[in-house]
């Protein structure tokens, strides 16, 4: 997969991406469905504001009159007999962590573009839409060659490194290595990710114990959570044998009876249910996108089960 951006490679756009298109994606508006900001009650796709930006500190100097009592430093007022006092200063950036998920399982689609590449081209419209807020951007890479972090960057700088660890995984795609999944990031995501930060996670939420570990994650933090799915993740097409190639041989698998394909698709609902549940609760928002959608533009849909507020759901019941 390798060749400057002009050529014409088999698969690209479709099946994966490369730098330069990732990098263009800064120049790609948004649409409705994500921003920085805003009033949760607006819409479920609208991340509720930060409490606040979070104070660092700056310097111990001696306590003057109309100093908060609060921030007395002890330590030093023992030490010294004179009262002292702690000064803060305003983050000017605050860390926003994309984790994006580019295992073996994403590297499918029926219809419309993989979902690695639909995942690629989400974490990196969520990193340029971090870097417009002045935000700091890391990033977590799931791939099956392992778990990829990128380090807080500011400004463009971020985004770039982010952009290089999404473009790496797609050159590791057929590789055989450890099958990581959202779980297995769960621990290194909690440290990256601190109280204060903003937290996106990309995927289909289709392996094990990933609605677990976004449970675990929301805990402390404002969460996005993005489910990519193909039409096949939500619903079985009519009963019989289909076979399903991947490059390296292929596979046949039977559909069942009706009773089992209504199975397949309430397990795909109740999993976006949980998913928004969980974002929703901890001040976060959820979304999703098929593989045939575009998320440049699109306007917000409640997943599946998931009704939209109305607006006379807010007046006063008193």
């Amino acid at each position: 997969m390798q060749g400057s951006a002009g050529e014409a490679i088999p698969g690209r756009g479709r099946t994966w991406i490369g730098l330069p298109e990732l990098l263009a994606l800064r120049h790609t508006p948004f649409g409705s469905w994500f921003q920085f900001g805003g009033d949760i009650r607006s819409g479920p796709a609208q991340l509720a504001p930060l409490r606040a930006r979070g104070m660092e500190f700056d310097e111990v100097r001696a306590w003057q009159p109309g100093d908060d009592p609060r921030h007395m430093h002890w330590k030093a007022t023992a030490r010294t007999g004179r009262p002292y006092t702690k000064l803060y200063h305003e983050e000017s950036e605050r860390p926003t962590v994309v984790c994006a998920d580019l295992g073996a399982r994403m590297h499918f689609a029926t219809v419309g573009v993989f979902k690695s590449v639909l995942a690629a081209r989400v974490a990196m419209m969520i990193a340029w839409a971090a870097v417009a807020a002045r935000d700091r951007v890391s990033g977590l890479v799931l791939s099956p060659e392992g778990i990829d972090i990128t380090p807080p960057l500011p400004g463009r700088r971020g985004a770039q490194r982010l952009a290089r660890a999404l473009a790496g995984a797609f050159l590791s795609a057929g590789a055989a290595g450890d099958r990581a999944e959202l779980i297995d990031a769960v621990p290194a995501l909690q440290r990256h990710a601190p109280s204060g930060s903003r937290l996106v996670l990309v995927g289909d939420f289709m392996g094990a114990g990933c609605i677990d570990a976004a449970r675990r994650l929301a805990a402390h933090r404002p969460l996005l959570i993005v489910r990519l799915y193909d039409p096949l993740d939500r619903d079985l097409p009519p009963p019989g044998r289909y076979a399903v190639r991947d490059g390296r041989g292929e596979a046949v698998f039977h559909t069942g009876e009706d009773a089992a394909r209504r199975r397949w698709q309430d397990d795909f609902v109740r999993g976006s249910r949980e998913l928004a549940e969980i974002a929703r609760t901890h001040g976060g928002a959820y979304v999703q996108f098929r593989t045939d959608e575009d998320p440049a533009g699109r306007r917000f849909a409640p997943p599946p089960g998931v009704r939209r507020p109305r607006a006379s759901s807010r007046r006063a019941t008193r």
